[in-house]
């Protein structure tokens, strides 16, 4: 193994390029650092972003003003968390052009050629134009304001360094300090039109990669926002047999419905169960990038914005349909495996898994799906229910010994699964007791020999 100093001295040699090496024979391990150096250099290369060059451009607080007013600069998108600052750091920004000081730079995301969402920066824009506006509010987009964007007219909760400017709004500066303030330029970087989502992706990850974090999937949403991704919200905050799978202690059979999604999470465990169920066989490692692939094969490369546009309505179809499954595969797991859903049972210990666990949630889902979409019903996995469970208790810390992921691994796990619950629907399959309806397609189609017992 090359020594530290070698390393570093042949690292500078490489880097500069031209320099001659010893060989191999004079550097033991020298092929092998080489190697890991080229490694590191194509990975960096890689991993950089388009958005590398965006050039920073500058605009007056007024020229702020008057885009939100047309409606072509959307302060607060569907999919960004609400107005959170308190007074007194809204307040402390706008001292801050009071006194013709440099304001962060604000980051926008061109979503149509002429219409912007604010990316980065919502918080500074929101606190400058309440004190801005003042009350006059007329003709500004709806959509545009916070509930409590009136409080933001005067200035308050300063400390003692401004304590004397408490209470002053803009109507009471002189008109050159209100000329000053308006005219005060911003830096703005524009992320432009039709940059691939994952890049978007990304810049939300950097920008959050310090101070208050957000997670993977509230990154997915401000990147990937569209029908697809407000189905899941959705499916989230609705599917009652979902709130209760993931945590039935707290939720409780009696309370079901009344529990609000606690945090993404829920929203990302939903992606990630349609994710792998439509294409685990083809899964690779970086998860959050496999989830973008799964939204962007909803809803496309680009983000759509108009609701009234077929891209729109045929992404919403499809979410429709997926979300329509993803019910389906809830209400048969809370009604066959109850709060033991979507978790292992430990022979050695005699215990269930406390939570759900996320390799068996990606392999049982998948596998109860395609079992469904093949043509087995819901009343067929109710009648085998004690079988299935009874199997399951025997094979599941078997089907899920390690904790790795790959496509091979997800395969072999989801098979298992299918061939643990058909070999019970086989056996009940045999023993079936058919309703009215049922016995009189299978009579007419000569079929099968069938036992009929009517319904009481």
């Amino acid at each position: 193994m090359l020594s530290s100093s070698i390393r570093t001295r042949v690292a500078r040699q490489l880097y500069n390029g031209g320099v001659s090496l010893p060989p191999v024979s004079i550097i033991p391990g020298f092929v092998r650092f080489s190697s890991m150096l080229r490694d590191y250099q194509e990975s960096v290369e890689n991993y950089k972003s388009k958005l590398l060059n965006l050039t920073p451009t500058t605009i007056s607080i007024r020229e702020i003003s008057m885009r939100i007013k047309d409606g072509d600069l959307n302060l607060f998108p569907e999919y960004q968390r609400s107005f959170e600052w308190k007074k007194k750091d809204s307040s402390r920004l706008v001292v801050t052009v009071l006194c013709q000081r440099y304001v962060p730079s604000i980051v926008l995301h061109a979503v149509e050629p002429t219409k912007f969402d604010v990316l980065d920066g919502k918080q500074r824009l929101t606190s400058l134009m309440g004190f801005y506006f003042g009350s006059d509010v007329n003709g500004i987009p709806e959509k545009s304001l916070p509930p409590n964007f009136s409080d933001l007219a005067q200035l308050g909760e300063l400390d003692e360094s401004y304590a004397s400017l408490n209470g002053l709004s803009s109507q009471y500066l002189s008109k050159e300090q209100q000329k000053a303030f308006e005219q005060h330029p911003l830096t703005i970087l524009t992320i432009p039109y039709e940059t691939d989502l994952n890049d978007v992706f990304e810049f939300y990850c950097d920008i959050n990669s310090g101070g208050q974090k957000q997670n993977a999937q509230q990154n997915r949403k401000c990147s990937h926002f569209g029908p697809f991704m407000r189905s899941l919200y959705r499916l989230a905050s609705d599917c009652e047999e979902f709130q209760y799978i993931r945590d039935p202690k707290n939720f409780g059979i009696g309370s079901k419905g009344n529990e609000k999604v606690k945090d993404d999470a829920d929203v990302e465990m939903i992606l990630r169960a349609l994710a792998f169920h439509n294409s685990g066989h083809n899964y690779k490692a970086p998860l959050s990038k496999f989830l973008n692939r799964e939204v962007e094969g909803v809803q496309g490369t680009h983000r759509i914005i108009s609701e009234s546009s077929e891209l729109w309505k045929r992404a919403e179809r499809e979410a429709e349909t997926k979300a329509e499954t993803f019910s389906k595969v809830m209400k048969l797991a809370y009604e066959v495996f109850e709060s033991f859903a979507f978790r292992r049972y430990h022979k050695s210990g005699g215990k269930w898994d406390k939570d759900v666990t996320m390799l068996t949630w990606d392999a049982k889902y998948a596998a109860i799906a395609d079992l469904l979409n093949s043509g087995y019903q819901h009343i067929d996995f109710v009648q085998a229910k004690d079988a299935i469970n009874e199997n399951w208790k025997k094979e599941s810390s078997n089907i899920f010994k390690g904790t790795g992921n790959s496509s091979q691994l997800f395969i072999s796990r989801r098979d298992e699964c299918k061939k643990l619950f058909e070999e019970n629907l086989l056996e009940r399959d045999r023993k079936r007791v058919f309703d009215r309806g049922q016995c009189d397609t299978l009579w007419e189609s000569k079929k099968a020999t069938v036992h009929f017992v009517s319904r009481l």
